[in-house]
């Protein structure tokens, strides 16, 4: 019950530009029965399936209860493409806001494929992969419900095994969308990048625990989105490092090829 009121703060910062974006993926719960009635039996107060209801029919979608509604209700209709296009999002604003960061104190100007290359690996590897990786593991491990071994299983897991995966992808999509030397990329800035985001996550952990253990799977990559502002911001910066130098320094890249 005290994780509810605490995911729906923090849904608030992140969808309430959820319906611009889903509009443009063509994203909008489905409505079953005659007049956006769906036929179930009605959900007991408080319950997860009552937030989900919040967001079926038409409504004002102004408050931080709509909105979590709408956006569960988008998970139960179209999970992957709404988780998707969740990582997506916040992938780009989470570099922008890194950029915007190393602007101030580079001077450097803002790059915009760099934001869309994050944006990008958001939508096409990073959501779809941890929807079918977050079930795969309340499959294997389950831990809603279970004992507490197993949530912190889940969370090691992700974080010593999904998180290192995700940044070599990330690495992968954007030195090919920005057209980077990928061998040296990973060569020059993998193991500080790792480093820099493990230390995000694992200061994510309490907020992972509460997800893995008393939210729904389907809501996992949300939280984990959440996070993500910070956790890309720190890979972003890191992962483009070398790039930095080299734009400041080109000297430096003259005379050593």
């Amino acid at each position: 019950m005290q994780a509810r009121p605490a995911l729906a703060v923090l849904v608030w910062a992140h969808l309430w530009l959820a319906p611009t974006c889903a509009a443009a993926f063509g994203l909008q719960p489905r409505h079953g029965g005659r007049g956006g009635r769906s036929g179930r039996p009605p959900r007991p107060p408080g319950s997860w399936d009552s937030w989900e209801a919040a967001g079926e029919g038409p409504h004002r979608r102004g408050g931080p209860q709509e909105l979590l509604g709408w956006y569960l209700a988008l998970l139960s209709s179209a999970p992957i493409r709404t988780k998707a296009v969740s990582t997506g999002c916040i992938e780009c604003l989470g570099d922008m806001i890194a950029q915007t960061a190393e602007a101030r104190r580079t001077g450097l100007p803002f790059d915009r494929v760099r934001s869309f290359a994050c944006f990008v690996d958001g939508l096409l590897v990073t959501g779809p992969s941890l929807h079918y990786g977050y079930a795969l593991l309340e499959r294997v491990i389950p831990s809603v419900g279970g004992p507490v071994w197993a949530t912190l299983i889940q969370i090691t897991v992700d974080e010593l095994i999904f998180d290192p995966i995700d940044i070599a992808t990330f690495f992968c999509t954007t030195s090919l969308i920005e057209r980077k030397d990928l061998v040296q990329r990973l060569r020059n800035d993998y193991w500080s990048t790792f480093w820099g985001g493990f230390g995000v996550s694992f200061a994510c952990t309490p907020i992972q625990f509460i997800s893995f253990r008393y939210m729904p799977v389907k809501t996992r990559v949300l939280v984990v989105n959440l996070c993500d502002l910070a956790w890309t911001s720190v890979v972003s910066v890191l992962s483009h490092a070398q790039d930095r130098r080299d734009t400041i320094h080109p000297e430096r890249v003259e005379s050593h090829p």
